[in-house]
């Protein structure tokens, strides 16, 4: 074999080398994609579970009967609030508020889904059909992101004001209405 033909042996061989060095990088390259896209997913999923975590902790505080009563009377938009009831209702507003922004901020950054949303937008759009909460964001909107701030005025804007519902009545209505169907 002369000199020529190693050489042309090697330069096959060092392509051949080459040619599955890129097989490989291309294999560890996907390999790097599905695990990025998998801290991704996680990374959503404990942003989500955190979300929902704040809004369970709000919704269990609820049962706390005297917070109860604040918070209903002042959704309805009664005249009768203690200072208690007054401080208790505004900082149930403020915590509604401030998870509702982290909402916002979470899904412009694309780490919640159109979906997840989309299902907060229909709480809290319900909420300002009460002239009440309308009155809390008045007063707690300079205290919040310009954009989320903007947003919210938008969806007041938009949000008919439905007077108040009372649903110690209207859950008996429910009640009587299902157990209507029961069949005996």
């Amino acid at each position: 074999m002369t000199l020529s033909d190693l050489a042309a042996l090697g330069s096959f061989v060092s392509g051949v080398a080459i040619l599955v060095s890129l097989v490989f990088l291309y294999f560890q390259l996907r390999q790097v994609y599905a695990q990025i896209r998998l801290a991704e997913r996680n990374q959503q999923a404990t942003i989500q579970q955190d979300r929902y975590g704040r809004v369970f902790e709000v919704n269990l505080a609820m049962t706390e009967p005297t917070l109860a009563d604040a918070v209903a009377k002042g959704t309805v938009g009664a005249r009768d609030l203690s200072p208690t009831q007054f401080t208790q209702f505004r900082a149930y507003c403020s915590a509604r508020f401030q998870i509702s922004e982290n909402t916002f901020l979470q899904h412009k950054a694309g780490l919640l889904n159109d979906e997840a949303f989309a299902a907060f937008l229909n709480g809290f759009v319900a909420a300002f059909h009460a002239p009440s909460i309308r009155v809390m964001w008045k007063w707690q909107r300079p205290f919040h992101a310009a954009k989320f701030a903007a947003f919210v005025d938008a969806l007041v804007e938009k949000t008919p004001l439905v007077k108040p519902v009372d649903l110690a009545a209207q859950w008996d209505a429910d009640l009587v209405a299902e157990e209507a169907r029961v069949t005996r």
